[in-house]
């Protein structure tokens, strides 16, 4: 027992020498961020046969990284083979579910309606651009090759479906958007100190400043419709990433690569998955919305007589969805999710006193959660008792409403004891 022991021990501290040698050297990388490993770009030495050599890169980025990547498909074939099937069956569902929408009657009114029959209109391209996105649930640990070749053969569908959602006058602010996205493949391709690098980072901290500038200046004069707050925050943002764009400029004058590939790609990544979002919040909301106005939904009374009600909120529900995953996927890029996921599971956590009473801001939130969702479910079901399953039965006049009235009363009474239990308050001190 007593060796079993010690060797635990022993493999203890090498785990935890390991862990701190691992630590050391992630914070090793991250001071290199901001330090110039490259001459500034005006005392860069471009007269040297390496800074316009082509092919001997070329060479070794296949020698190596595309090396790394079919290692990285040999050890996960079933992922890839996952992938596959899930593109060949998105691509068959929405070219069916396109045929479909053709015999349906799509309501012109309908915002998100329009949108999922202009995005049908072209299922391949809507088919690879999610099907590509879900990969990033598929493979983990993905090598870094991996995701820049995708974002690469994601550009085509995602120009083809842009230029059938998108107005014209946007189209200034998105191409140059995919032209930076294209550049990108020089510096994945060619060291720092080759003369296409610097010019392709160059170039595409350029594009950066100018579109994001334009694009500061354009909801400036031309505001979002609805609260303001939702057109300060766009510009807040725009401006952060504006921030990130210098950055990178800086970064390449001053001859820190590092800084400058970090810095421009924030925008570039967040603004794919922006549109990505996007497009994927249109097809569900719209596919949410021809399934509630369809013949057999609306042979349910829920959905006949209040599907105008239900419509809008399924919509601002997975809006929301969306923008969180957003704005996570954005915290994640500028690499302070971690730190804000702490931060504010401090905040919710911390008990707060008041006399002999304590309670946290994350129990009132979920009290009040809990109700809320309480009270929904409650006349959901509510109303499905009432006009699809009671109505069909020989009862008295008044008798339908009386039950689900009272099956209601039940249910926000189950929902308030639960939200007072996940609140952290013992129920037996009601």
């Amino acid at each position: 027992m007593l060796k079993i022991l010690d060797e635990t021990t022993v493999k203890s501290l090498a785990v935890e020498d390991q862990l701190e040698l691992i630590e050391k050297n992630i914070k090793e990388k991250e001071d290199e961020i901001f330090v110039a490993i490259q001459p500034p770009l005006w005392r860069t030495d471009f007269s040297e046969p390496k800074a316009w050599s082509l092919l001997q890169p070329i060479r070794q980025f296949l020698g190596m990284e595309i090396k790394e990547l079919k290692t990285y498909l040999g050890k996960n074939t079933p992922n890839v083979v996952f992938q596959v099937i899930l593109l060949i069956l998105l691509i068959i569902a929405f070219i069916l579910i396109k045929h479909r929408l053709s015999k349906a009657d799509i309501n012109e009114n309908s915002f998100y309606q329009r949108m999922l029959v202009r995005i049908l209109s072209r299922p391949v391209a809507a088919a690879l651009i999610l099907g590509l996105f879900a990969s990033v649930l598929i493979f983990k640990n993905r090598p870094l090759i991996f995701s820049d070749i995708s974002k690469i053969v994601i550009v085509v569908p995602l120009v083809i479906l842009v230029a059938h959602l998108a107005e014209r006058r946007f189209y200034k602010f998105f191409y140059p958007l995919l032209f930076v996205m294209l550049l990108q493949l020089f510096y994945y391709v060619f060291p720092p100190g080759h003369i296409l690098y610097q010019l392709s980072l160059l170039a595409i901290a350029m594009v950066e400043l100018s579109v994001l500038w334009a694009l500061f200046r354009y909801f400036q004069k031309t505001p979002l419709r609805g609260p303001k707050i939702s057109n300060r925050l766009l510009l807040f943002l725009v401006l952060v990433h504006l921030g990130f764009a210098f950055a990178g400029l800086i970064g390449i004058i001053s001859g820190a690569n590092m800084l400058a590939e970090v810095a421009l790609n924030i925008p570039i990544i967040n603004a794919f998955a922006g549109i990505l979002l996007v497009i994927s919040a249109l097809i569900l909301n719209g596919l949410t919305e021809v399934a509630i106005e369809s013949r057999s939904l609306r042979k349910l009374n829920i959905f006949k007589h209040h599907g105008r009600y239900i419509e809008p909120r399924i919509a601002r529900l997975i809006n929301f969805l969306a923008f969180v995953i957003w704005l996570f996927t954005m915290l994640k890029n500028i690499k302070i999710d971690r730190l804000v996921v702490d931060q504010v599971t401090i905040i919710f956590t911390d008990e707060i006193k008041i006399g002999s009473a304590s309670f946290t801001l994350g129990g009132i939130v979920i009290f009040f959660l809990v109700i809320w969702l309480s009270i929904i479910i409650s006349k959901m079901i509510r109303v499905v008792l009432e006009e699809d399953i009671l109505d069909k039965f020989s009862l008295g006049k008044g008798v339908p409403h009386t039950i689900s009235v009272m099956v209601r009363y039940t249910l926000v009474t189950i929902g308030v004891l639960l939200a007072v239990s996940a609140a952290g308050m013992p129920l037996d001190s009601l």
